[in-house]
């Protein structure tokens, strides 16, 4: 009986051309990974860079210190203090240090902003939001016990660079008010429209309307004398007399029209609230019925309108009829202590 043998073949090597062929296709493959990969590093970073240019690059916000002592009174007041809405007005940020306090002015550090945010934290205030405050000036909705409503005027464009971080780390939101005949405007140092539309698709930031003309002046009598054209009846060369009441109240909505379709036509939602342009030191009693007349035509198209006041005071009953938000106005000299001890006393 004989034996049968199996012998396992080996695997055929494949013909020469084949093997060509493969490394033709490796080759080609590897190719094409170099190329992917070499257009995709640059486009990501011009992308990259590109965005830092029009966005501009945010700073990290600064480390704070509380005191025992002041941490214990910001989390007695946060526990007991009484129930306070507080707007409070910001002009600048200062990304250095804080400007000599012999000259005091509305720069602040960037370093004291965030130890005021780390004070109100601590202090249990919550930012309000666009809803809860429309909520509040129409229908008297209550706000949370400690509300706070941080604001920024002029638009510049260290609110965004600066500034954004520091509420990120402390949970809170503001409000920016533009001027939209300054927005974009190159090497100015105010915000972009690109900047613009990142703040309010973050949910971090409202924009509002700062009204202008503050600092505009035009002839409001016959003789030649001027005033700030916000808050005075201009003379009317067409027909030698002053503006009436209706007249002033026309100029004053169409301006105003014609700066939140500004708004609109850049993608941003229709602003909710006005900043009226006059400091804490400005004279009203000098413009009361003009005054009057300004807010009635802003009360009639926004929620309500921001006003800084000499005396710091918290929003109340009474300032909610008349859609007035009075506002604290921060200065480079306000300590973290001493922005605590304002807004004590103002509610």
């Amino acid at each position: 009986m004989s034996t049968q043998v199996r012998i396992r073949p080996r695997h055929a090597s494949p013909p020469p051309g084949r093997s060509v062929a493969l490394l033709t296709w490796a080759a080609r493959g590897l190719l094409l990974v170099v190329l992917a990969v070499g257009v995709a590093v640059p486009l990501v970073s011009y992308t990259y860079a590109h965005r830092l240019v029009l966005l501009g690059a945010k700073a990290g916000s600064p480390s704070v210190r509380i005191s025992t002592a002041d941490a214990q009174s910001y989390a007695s007041f946060a526990a007991t203090g009484p129930s306070a809405f507080v707007v409070l007005g910001y002009s600048d940020l200062n990304p250095t240090t804080q400007p000599d306090p012999a000259h005091p002015g509305r720069t602040v550090a960037v370093s004291s902003f965030a130890s005021q945010l780390a004070m109100l934290h601590a202090s249990g205030f919550s930012s309000v939001t666009p809803a809860e405050l429309t909520a509040y000036l129409t229908h008297g909705t209550a706000l949370p016990r400690h509300a706070v409503l941080i604001t920024f005027d002029g638009g510049r464009e260290r609110d965004w660079t600066q500034a954004d971080n520091v509420l990120g780390k402390y949970g809170f939101t503001a409000v920016v008010f533009v001027d939209p005949a300054l927005v974009g405007k190159r090497g100015s140092g105010y915000l972009s429209w690109t900047q613009l539309a990142t703040m309010s698709t973050s949910k971090r930031w409202q924009v509002d309307l700062d009204i202008t003309g503050s600092n505009e002046t035009a002839q409001i009598a016959a003789n030649g004398v001027t005033g700030p054209a916000v808050v005075e009846h201009v003379w009317l060369p067409a027909t030698h007399t002053v503006e009436t009441t209706a007249q002033y109240k026309q100029r004053v909505a169409t301006t105003l029209r014609t700066e939140t379709a500004e708004l609109l036509r850049h993608d941003l939602p229709a602003p909710r609230l006005v900043s009226y342009p006059f400091d804490a030191t400005y004279p009203l009693v000098r413009v009361t019925v003009t005054f009057g007349e300004l807010a009635s035509v802003t009360n009639a198209s926004f929620d309500a309108g921001v006003l800084s006041l000499a005396t710091d005071a918290a929003s109340s009953s009474t300032y909610q009829a008349e859609r007035l938000l009075p506002r604290i106005v921060v200065y480079s000299t306000t300590t973290q202590r001493g922005l605590f001890n304002r807004i004590v006393a103002a509610s």
